[in-house]
């Protein structure tokens, strides 16, 4: 399965009705692992999933998942700052 097909499943999970979705947890595991391995090719894909990731709701795994894509994935360590940072002031 190619990388971006792996993405495109899991956009589909983040925005599928929240009563039939799995739990998150797992889901930022595999981000975290992915960005881990991938590093910096995965930009694109985690910039374009960021905003949904966010929208589980700021929790334990979303932290280590963030944590490991803002290591291995530098490009994308502003943009995660500027998302945390609007999400504190609401």
């Amino acid at each position: 399965m190619r990388i971006a097909s792996l993405f495109a499943h899991i956009q589909l999970t983040f925005t599928s009705s929240k009563k039939n979705a799995p739990s998150e947890e797992p889901i930022f595991q595999c981000i975290g692992m992915l960005a881990s391995a991938v590093g910096p090719n995965l930009t694109k894909l985690l910039h374009d999933q960021l905003d949904l990731m966010f929208d589980c709701g700021l929790s334990e795994p979303l932290r280590q998942a963030l944590t490991a894509i803002a290591t291995h994935v530098p490009p994308l360590l502003k943009t995660i700052q500027g998302i945390v940072g609007s999400h504190a002031v609401e």
